[in-house]
C-alpha cells in the first residue's frame, strides 16, 4: 500500500466515511492514477480535466457514475493533498438531468384522502403528506404490517428473513445513529441516519449497483453483444420455489455448458467464449419466475487461442440448438440431484417424493419447447448491462411501483411495455412483505 493510499484511507476514517464510500474512493482514484501511469501527486488540473473528459466521450458514463469520480478526486486533492484549488473550477460536477414531479392539485388531493375508508390509514396518508413523506415506500409497508406479516408467517420465516424485515424498518432511522454532512462549497450542514446497507432494502445499495455497472463495462471489449436469456417451464419454477439452491445452481450450470458447448462446435462458432450471467427470479408481474440473463460477445477465441473468431453479423447461435441442448442437461442434473437426496418436497409436492412419480412429473417437460431467448442488443452492451443492473442491488419491491396502500392492500403498476399502458396491479400486503424478504 502506498503511503498515500494510507493517508488517503485514514483522513476517510477520521470523518466516519461508510465503508462503501471509502472502497468506492479508493477505486477510483486508483484508476484515474492507472489511466496516466502516475502517481495523484504529480497529476494538475490540466490531467484532471482529460480524464473527465474520457470518462465522459470515450467511456459514455453517466452523470451520476462520473459524479462518483469527481467526490473522490475532490476528496483526495482538497483533505488529503491539501490542494488550495478552487474545486468547482478545477474539478466541476456534471449537472445531473431533471424531471420536474408531478403535482397534485389541492381538488385532487382531497379527492385521493376521501376515497381511503379506513380512518387509521386516512390518518397516515394525511400526516404523511402534510410532512413531504413518501407514502408508496416499501419501508411504509413494513413498518405498518410487519408485525402482524410476523404474527401470521413468523413460524416459516428464516433468521435471515427476519433481519431483512428488520433493516428495512429501521433504515435511516434513530435506531442505526446518524452522521454530519457538509456541503464542500457553502459549509452548511445538517444531520442524515444512516441506511442499513441491506441488499434487499429498496432505498440502499445504488452506489454498489454503480460500482457492479463500472466494473463490468470495464470488462467489455470492442465487439457486437448478444442478450441470451434462459427460462425454465413452470413445472421447474414450482420445484424451484422448494429448492432454490440446488436449482438455481443447475440452472447456472446447465446454461453455461449449454453456452460453451455449443460455441465450441466447428458447425457453429468453433470458439471458446466467455460471458456473465445474472438470476432473476420474479416476473415483473411479481409471480415466481425463475430465469437466467447472459451477456454474450459475438465472438471467442480459437482452439489454440491466437486468432479471435467473430459469429456471423447479427447473429449468436441457434436458439433451437441452445433450447434441445439446455433441456436435456438440465433434466439430467435434476434427475442426478434427486437420485442423491438433495431435493426436499413439502406440502403440495409431497407427493414427488416418490422416485417413480418425480420421474413421470418429468415426462411432458422432455418433451415441451424450453424457451431460450438471443437477440442483439439494439443500443450495444451497456444497454444491457443498465437492464440487468437494475437487479443486482435490488429486490422485486421498487419505491417507484408502488402507487397507493389502503386497507391491507398495495396498488402498483408492473410494467410490461414502455409504449402501452401498464395494468394495474392489486397485491395483498403480506405478499409483498414476502417478496421484500425474498433473496
Amino acid at each position: 500500500m502506498t503511503t498515500l493510499r494510507r493517508r488517503m484511507m485514514e483522513d476517510m476514517q477520521l470523518r466516519n466515511l461508510s465503508q462503501h464510500t471509502q472502497d468506492a474512493y479508493v477505486q477510483q482514484v486508483s484508476q484515474f492514477a492507472r489511466h496516466f501511469n502516475r502517481s495523484p501527486e504529480l497529476l494538475g488540473p490540466q490531467e484532471i480535466r482529460s480524464c473527465q473528459v474520457y470518462l465522459k466521450n470515450e467511456r459514455k458514463l453517466a452523470p451520476s457514475s462520473i459524479i462518483i469520480a469527481v467526490a473522490a478526486l475532490r476528496f483526495l486533492y482538497k483533505i488529503t493533498l491539501r490542494k488550495d484549488w478552487s474545486l468547482e473550477e478545477v474539478i466541476p460536477t456534471p449537472k445531473m438531468p431533471q424531471k420536474l414531479p408531478i403535482v397534485l392539485s389541492p381538488e385532487e388531493v382531497l379527492q385521493f384522502l376521501g376515497s381511503v375508508r379506513c380512518i387509521k390509514h386516512r390518518t397516515i396518508l394525511a400526516v404523511c403528506y402534510a410532512a413531504g413523506l413518501r407514502v408508496s415506500e416499501a419501508i411504509c409497508i413494513f413498518r405498518c404490517y410487519g408485525t402482524d406479516y410476523r404474527l401470521q408467517n413468523g413460524a416459516s420465516m428464516s433468521m435471515a428473513q427476519h433481519r431483512v424485515m428488520t433493516a428495512i424498518e429501521v433504515c435511516r432511522t434513530a435506531v442505526l445513529g446518524g452522521h454530519l454532512e457538509q456541503c464542500d462549497h457553502c459549509g452548511h450542514q445538517r444531520n442524515a441516519y444512516n441506511s442499513c446497507a441491506n441488499r434487499h432494502c429498496p432505498k440502499c445499495q445504488s452506489l454498489a449497483r454503480a460500482q457492479w455497472l463500472e466494473d463490468r463495462k470495464s470488462e467489455l471489449l470492442d465487439t457486437e453483444y448478444f442478450h441470451v436469456v434462459f427460462t425454465v417451464p413452470d413445472q421447474i419454477a414450482t420445484i424451484a420455489y422448494q429448492n432454490k439452491r440446488e436449482l438455481y445452481g443447475i440452472l447456472f450450470q446447465a446454461a453455461a455448458e449449454t453456452l460453451r458447448t455449443i460455441a465450441a462446435d466447428p458447425k457453429h462458432l468453433g470458439a471458446e467464449i466467455g460471458f456473465f450471467t445474472v438470476l432473476h427470479t420474479w416476473g415483473q408481474n411479481l409471480l415466481h419466475h425463475p430465469h437466467l440473463h447472459c451477456v454474450v460477445p459475438g465472438g471467442g477465441l480459437s482452439p489454440d487461442r491466437t486468432a479471435w473468431i467473430a459469429c456471423q453479423a447479427g447473429f449468436f447461435l441457434s436458439v433451437r440448438v441452445l433450447s434441445r441442448l439446455f433441456r436435456r442437461l438440465f433434466l439430467e442434473y435434476l434427475v442426478k440431484a434427486f437420485d442423491a437426496g438433495r431435493l426436499e418436497f413439502f406440502s403440495s409436492l409431497e407427493w414427488l417424493r416418490d422416485p417413480s412419480s418425480f420421474l413421470d412429473y418429468l415426462v411432458p417437460l422432455r418433451e415441451a419447447e424450453w424457451v431460450v431467448y438471443v437477440k442483439r442488443p439494439f443500443a450495444g452492451p451497456d444497454q444491457v448491462l443498465d437492464y440487468v443492473g437494475r437487479y443486482t442491488h435490488r429486490v422485486a419491491i421498487s419505491n417507484n411501483r408502488l402507487l397507493d396502500i389502503a386497507d391491507g392492500k398495495n396498488f402498483g403498476e408492473p410494467k410490461y411495455e414502455p409504449d402501452q399502458l401498464s395494468p394495474r396491479l392489486e397485491a395483498a400486503t403480506a405478499a409483498l412483505c414476502s417478496l421484500g424478504c425474498r433473496s
